[in-house]
């Protein structure tokens, strides 16, 4: 068991709400602690914009499920701007561009809940694990619906490629729902999580531009190359995004265990991203904090955040998520803005007015994250998620979303997983 008879060294590889959460516990418990970054800011996958006139989040944006947990706490303590947002309150257009009466919305979503469930129970069962997809097409047959229930079904399946961030068609149907609900109402951050960011950073010594390309280590310590540094510490809490592990932008030596790089490969990065319209006025309605259209094709933005209700910003933000979004990443900003505004046009009427300015994220090809977070497609269980919060060594530790079984994916099991390392070397080392 390591001792110290000195201030012990720990160093956190990435700033993300993980690292940020590690560094503060550590240091608030004597550790000499420090963050090591490769982007020129920190936040990680928490990216804020501010060129639009007001804060943007182009990355995390809520708490999902605000009762009691641990972002929460930290928006009040830091004195975020968070609202709460009833599902029910969005409005989905049909395949002519007509709102969806609410009642048909719920009666299709119990019906579709059932057949979830029966989906999951035949997963089960079979020998072998299958695609959601696969599981779905024994109960639901979209020629058997009526056309309502088809764009009730498609803005179904929209929801999931962008909430895992992956096709249902490579999902798992045992294992894709792995995330335990945290219980309340889902939360979304009008200030962003720069409140948090800022208060978070306080306190954390944090070195931009630094990626580390090499990990070594040793019996007594480990060291951590960067392109022009060399650091030593007494432990090591690496957060890099899944999708960095699975390029091996970080060489280790010795190599990772066999079950962790398993894991590694097991485990699917999903890919969610954002596009942010800004307009002279707003030219949709008020009320709505959030629009689906079914009615656009499979290769535009099918979901709008409605920045107009929240804080009466003349802002539309797309999401897109799974393989379409990554198919429109492929567009240029200018295509893909054009192809969005002939869109509003089906639905809102020709005279609009141009946009001011626009953003578009492509998640999926940043060198530091190669996605925006985990999922589980077929083949892979929620054991993958244990496996990879095991600590590699008495010295090498592992945190981040993808490294938490009970919430992935989230930012509360991100900063949760940052807590969880730094409590095992906390007792480790003392």
């Amino acid at each position: 068991m390591p001792k110290k008879n000195r201030q012990t060294k720990i160093i956190i590889v990435g700033a993300g709400i993980a690292g940020l959460a590690a560094c503060t516990r550590l240091i608030e418990h004597g550790f000499d602690a420090m963050i090591l970054e490769a982007r020129n800011r920190a936040g990680g996958r928490i990216l804020i914009d501010h060129t639009m006139g007001t804060p943007l989040g182009l990355g995390a944006s809520w708490i999902h499920g605000a009762d009691a947990n641990p972002i929460t706490l930290l928006a009040k303590e830091f004195k975020a701007n968070m609202v709460a947002v009833e599902p029910t309150k969005f409005t989905i257009f049909d395949r002519d561009g007509h709102a969806i009466p609410r009642y048909d919305i719920d009666r299709f979503n119990a019906k579709f809940e059932i057949i979830l469930k029966k989906a999951k129970e035949f997963a089960l069962a079979s020998k072998t694990d299958i695609s959601l997809s696969a599981a779905l097409s024994g109960f639901i047959k979209p020629e058997s619906l009526s056309p309502l229930e088809q764009d009730l079904l498609k803005s179904k399946i929209t929801f999931f490629e962008g909430y895992i961030g992956g096709n249902y068609e490579y999902l798992s149907a045992r294992h894709w729902d792995q995330e335990e609900a945290w219980p309340g109402k889902n939360c979304f951050l009008t200030s962003t999580y720069q409140p948090i960011l800022e208060g978070l950073l306080k306190n954390c010594p944090v070195q931009l531009n630094s990626q580390v390309r090499e990990i070594n280590t040793r019996e007594n310590d480990v060291e951590l190359v960067t392109k022009n540094s060399i650091f030593q510490a007494d432990a090591v809490i690496v957060t890099i995004p899944l999708g960095v592990l699975k390029k091996n932008s970080i060489t280790f030596n010795p190599p990772l265990p066999d079950d962790k790089q398993k894991a590694i490969q097991h485990l699917g990065m999903g890919i969610f991203n954002i596009t942010a319209i800004k307009f002279p006025t707003a030219f949709w309605p008020k009320e709505p904090p959030a629009l689906f259209f079914t009615q656009f094709d499979d290769l535009s933005i099918p979901v709008f955040l409605n920045l107009y209700h929240f804080n009466h910003q003349p802002i539309i933000v797309g999401y897109s998520g799974g393989e379409r979004a990554r198919r429109l990443e492929r567009l240029p900003d200018a295509e893909l803005i054009e192809k969005t505004m002939n869109n509003f046009k089906t639905a809102f009427g020709p005279q609009l007015p141009e946009p001011e300015a626009y953003l578009n994220t492509r998640w999926s090809i940043d060198p530091f994250s190669y996605g925006s977070y985990s999922h589980i497609p077929v083949g892979a269980t929620g054991n993958d998620y244990n496996v990879m919060a095991n600590p590699a060594s008495d010295r090498l530790f592992f945190a981040g979303e993808a490294t938490h079984s009970k919430y992935p994916s989230t930012t509360h099991g991100a900063y949760l997983s940052g807590i969880r390392e730094a409590e095992r070397i906390i007792k480790l080392f003392s």
